[in-house]
């Protein structure tokens, strides 16, 4: 048996519905549903204001990889 070779675990299906509530979730936020009115940290902050857009961006594309909805690599290929 080789060891260098390490297979990828798989996701259970518990695994799975909560990368998808996270999917739908920082969609949702992303889409702003609630106008401005539910938001973690006012965009109008100075400095600070677009941390939590940032944070379900990170979440979103995360969830993406989780689901093998795209694979990593693309996304190393995008953001070099």
């Amino acid at each position: 048996m080789d060891q260098g070779i390490k297979e990828k675990p798989k996701s259970s299906a518990l695994g799975k519905l909560a990368w998808t509530i996270i999917l739908i979730l920082s969609i949702a936020y992303l889409m702003n549903i609630g106008f401005g009115v539910f938001e973690i940290i006012p965009d109008n902050v100075p400095l600070i204001g677009n941390l939590d857009d940032a944070g379900a961006v990170l979440l979103l594309l995360k969830s993406l990889v989780k689901l093998n909805i795209v694979h990593s690599d693309r996304l190393e290929k995008l953001f070099k």
